[in-house]
């Protein structure tokens, strides 16, 4: 179990974003220290803002990929993946026995955590979807991961199903981590890919977004993001 501190998924800027901005830019590994301080200073100072306690997190901590979004020359969002190993998840230290049981069915597991939207005047549903997408193609595509598990408010649980398709694994326990309640929910990727298939690029083409799947890239284009 990693014992380093986290926080949960917040999308509470996705909920009131703004439709499709192509400003948006790169979504890019974060791989030097700089860049992981910045990601770490928005997550804390995001979470602060919102209640969480993130005392005892580090800019890198073992098993954890760090991706950012940028608009000009500022990160304007950051998102983490880690895969499963001896070290096990965040996620074990509320919902051990939960994930244990998805191991003992053979699923190759990740989580997403550390989520954090800079708050511009009109944050995009299409600068989240890009930083799902970068993560997606990372965890799935690059490290062979089939199961998606996150830890998330409870009020948060309709958005994350209704817009991604996550569905609810464990019901509401108290995160020492972050002094907050959570959710486990989990997402098999092979649902994320069929969505990204079906739905990619429509809202960039004027049809009616179904999802955040709606405003990602088709999915050859989504394949060079890492």
């Amino acid at each position: 179990m990693n014992p380093v501190a986290e926080v949960q998924i917040e999308p509470a800027l996705a909920q009131q974003a703004a439709p499709i901005n192509s400003t948006i830019v790169n979504s890019t590994i974060v791989n030097n220290t700089l860049e992981q301080l910045r990601s770490l200073e928005l997550v804390q100072r995001r979470y602060a803002q919102r209640g969480y306690l993130t005392q005892g997190m580090v800019s890198k901590p073992d098993q954890l990929t760090t991706f950012s979004l940028g608009l000009a020359d500022t990160m304007s969002g950051t998102l983490s993946v880690r895969l499963d190993g001896p070290q096990g998840l965040s996620a074990d230290e509320c919902f051990g026995a939960e994930l244990d049981e998805l191991r003992l069915n053979g699923s190759r597991i990740c989580e997403f955590t550390r989520l954090a939207m800079e708050e511009l005047e009109a944050p995009s549903k299409d600068a989240l979807a890009r930083l799902f997408q970068t993560a997606y193609v990372y965890a799935h595509h690059r490290c062979r991961a089939e199961l998606l598990v996150i830890e998330v408010n409870p009020r948060h649980v309709a958005f994350y199903r209704r817009m991604l398709g996550f569905s609810v694994a464990a019901e509401t326990r108290f995160n020492e981590r972050v002094r907050a309640p959570a959710v486990l929910m989990i997402l098999e990727l092979e649902h994320a890919r069929r969505e990204i298939e079906r739905l990619g690029g429509s809202a960039a083409r004027g049809e009616p977004a179904r999802s955040i799947y709606s405003y990602m890239l088709p999915m050859e284009q989504g394949l060079q993001l890492v």
